[in-house]
C-alpha cells in the first residue's frame, strides 16, 4: 500500500505540473480529470493507511518532550494555502511564548490535521476557522472551531465512528473514508485523553480534545 501512495504521488505531480510536454487544451482537459480522480484516490489510501496503523495495540506512542505552541502555529500556517483555496478563513489563537508538553508529538499533529480538514473540508465557501488553545498545569487543550453549516445531532453524535459520513449534499461532494476523526479519536484515547464535538446546523461546529501534559508511559499504564 505505501508503494501504491508513493506511485501516486509521483503520478499526479506529473500531471500538475503538465510535465508530459506540449499538450492542445482538449489534452489538458483530460489530465485534469486524470489529476482529480487520482488525488481523490490517493487521498483514500492515506485514509487506508493512517488507519491501519493507529488501530488500538497496533502501535506504541513515541513520547518526547516538544513546544506544543510552535506545533499548533506551524500547523495554522501549513493549512493557509488549503483554506484560501476554500474560501475561507483560518485565524490561530495561540499564547505568545512556549508550552512544553510530553506526547506523541506526530501523532498529536497528525489529530490536529485531522480535525482542521475535516473543517476545511465541510465548513463551506466563506467560513472562518479558528485553531485555539488552552492549558493548565495538569491539562492540554486544542480546539478547531467553524462557523459554517455545523451538523445535526444524529451526524454530531455519530462523527467518530468508523466509516461515517453524515448525508448532506456537502459530504456527498468530499472525498473520503469516515477515518479521519475515527482515527482522531483513537489517538487521543491512547494519550489518556478526550476527544468530543460540539455543533449546531447553520451555525457551525467546535471539536477538541484534552490530553495530560505529560502522557503516562505504556509499560507504567498495566
Amino acid at each position: 500500500m505505501s508503494r501504491i501512495r508513493a506511485s501516486m504521488a509521483a503520478f499526479i505531480d506529473i500531471l500538475s505540473r503538465n510535465r508530459l510536454g506540449n499538450l492542445v487544451p482538449r489534452q489538458l482537459e483530460q489530465l485534469e480529470v486524470l489529476r482529480r480522480n487520482g488525488s481523490h484516490l490517493h487521498l483514500l489510501i492515506n485514509d487506508l493507511l493512517d488507519h491501519s496503523r493507529v488501530v488500538p495495540g497496533t502501535f506504541e506512542l513515541l513520547e518526547m518532550n516538544f513546544d506544543a505552541y510552535s506545533m499548533l502555529r506551524a500547523l495554522g500556517e501549513s493549512f493557509e494555502p488549503l483554506v484560501q483555496h476554500a474560501g475561507q478563513t483560518i485565524t490561530v489563537d495561540v499564547p505568545e511564548g512556549e508550552l512544553i508538553i510530553t506526547a506523541d508529538q506526530n501523532r498529536i499533529s497528525q489529530t490536529i490535521s485531522n480535525m482542521l480538514s475535516n473543517a476545511t473540508k465541510y465548513a463551506g465557501e466563506g467560513a472562518k476557522i479558528r485553531l485555539e488553545t488552552s492549558s493548565d498545569k495538569s491539562m492540554f487543550d486544542v480546539f478547531v472551531v467553524d462557523d459554517g453549516i455545523g451538523m445535526d445531532s444524529e451526524a454530531a453524535a455519530n462523527a467518530f465512528e468508523l466509516y461515517y459520513r453524515g448525508e448532506n449534499p456537502t459530504t456527498r461532494a468530499v472525498s473520503g473514508l469516515g477515518l479521519g476523526l475515527n482515527i482522531a479519536q483513537t489517538i487521543i484515547t491512547m494519550h489518556d485523553g478526550k476527544i468530543s464535538v460540539d455543533s449546531t446546523p447553520g451555525k457551525g461546529t467546535r471539536i477538541g480534545f484534552e490530553i495530560p501534559r505529560i502522557v503516562r508511559r505504556l509499560d507504567q499504564a498495566a
